[in-house]
């Protein structure tokens, strides 16, 4: 069941949002969509609350508007493509260092999380993302993106594997509506910061995820060769075509895919 969580951090305008399930809120709720976009927040910084990372990663520097909420629906009408966008943010273990709570570093493995995520997002029926013919987008920043390869490759082998009809049904009518990924500052090969950020952390402290930040690490080497192929593919299907868009955000990945007739 859905509950609303009410946001301290804001004073002046106090916010509340839909919390759909333990992985999952709702910033914006169409009751019969055009499209529908996934935020996936990264690491949390040091001096903030991780549980609000799934709404306070997309507000705006100046403001405590979370712009995907309130800006986005504008844009939408500006442009006068008059869709509706139900928008929707995944929540996660993100604090660097979570291993100082007994439970803290369990929950912060990259396998755990994104099974959970499959099943918030996709299996809940509270959610059902993408399973109404409505396009998908998922935006990802900082591990974040990463998450989103993970995600997509689990879900894809789901489609194939799973021993539940229901499970391998909803799978494969999530990728057939799966619209465009973007990565928005995603170290898809690791960075520096992140190299010194875990040298920090007390091993046994450290968030498991920080692990796929580090420059050049297998198991992201991995990740990254098999969305690749998972890209190809779709771009060789006849049904979808998945093409390269050169934007600021470092690198996406979309196919090409008309919302409700719209071009």
């Amino acid at each position: 069941m859905s509950e609303c969580l009410s946001n301290p951090e804001v004073q002046r305008q106090p916010k509340t949002f839909e919390k759909i399930n333990d992985g999952v809120y709702a910033l914006r709720r169409e009751v019969d969509p055009d499209v529908t976009l996934v935020f996936f927040h990264g690491l949390s910084q040091r001096g903030t609350n991780p549980k609000h990372a799934f709404w306070r990663t997309w507000k705006r520097r100046e403001h405590e508007d979370c712009w995907p909420e309130s800006l986005l629906p504008k844009l939408l009408e500006d442009e006068g493509r008059g869709d509706k966008a139900s928008v929707l943010s995944v929540s996660y273990e993100n604090r660097p260092d979570p291993g100082k709570d007994v439970k803290g570093t369990e929950a912060s493995d990259e396998y755990r999380i994104v099974e959970n995520l499959v099943n918030d997002l996709i299996l809940d029926e509270d959610a059902d993302v993408g399973q109404k013919g409505v396009p998908v987008i998922l935006v990802g920043h900082d591990l974040g993106g990463i998450l989103i390869k993970r995600f997509v490759l689990m879900v894809e082998d789901k489609a194939h594997t799973a021993s539940e009809e229901k499970v391998r049904r909803k799978s494969k009518n999530f990728l057939e509506n799966l619209s465009s990924v973007f990565f928005y500052s995603t170290p898809h090969h690791g960075a520096e910061a992140f190299e010194h950020l875990a040298a920090k952390l007390k091993k046994s402290d450290a968030n498991l995820m920080l692990r796929l930040m580090t420059i050049l690490h297998k198991e992201t080497a991995r990740i990254n060769d098999d969305f690749g192929k998972y890209r190809r593919r779709e771009q060789g299907s006849k049904k979808s075509k998945l093409v390269n868009l050169d934007l600021d955000v470092r690198d996406s990945c979309s196919r090409s895919h008309h919302i409700r007739g719209r071009t």
